[in-house]
This record gives C-alpha cells, sequence and structure tokens, in this order.
C-alpha cells in the first residue's frame, strides 16, 4: 500500500476527495454513494477544515 500522505488524508476527511480503494463512512453514511449538495451539507455541519 502506498503512503498516505497528510494531505491525501485531510481531503479524504472533510469530503473533498473520494478513496480509490476502500471507503470513507461521514456520520455513518459511505461518501462514495452521496451527492455533491449532501456532501457539501455533511461537510458544513460536520467537518471543519481551515486552509492556509
Amino acid at each position: 500500500m502506498e503512503r498516505l500522505r497528510h494531505v491525501d488524508l485531510m481531503r479524504l476527511v472533510a469530503p473533498l476527495d473520494v478513496p480509490s480503494d476502500g471507503t470513507v463512512e461521514l456520520d455513518g453514511a459511505d461518501e462514495a454513494s452521496m451527492t455533491r449538495s449532501a456532501l457539501n451539507r455533511a461537510r458544513n455541519s460536520t467537518c471543519g477544515v481551515v486552509f492556509q
């Protein structure tokens, strides 16, 4: 398995990207099956990321 970079992890946790293998669940829902608007709502209500 290729080593996961910090930036990659943040992109997966903040639902800015989807994994190429495996799943990421956000609040019990698989991110890959969520619509873009559902991801936006989840990001706004669940995750807090400040990009510098």
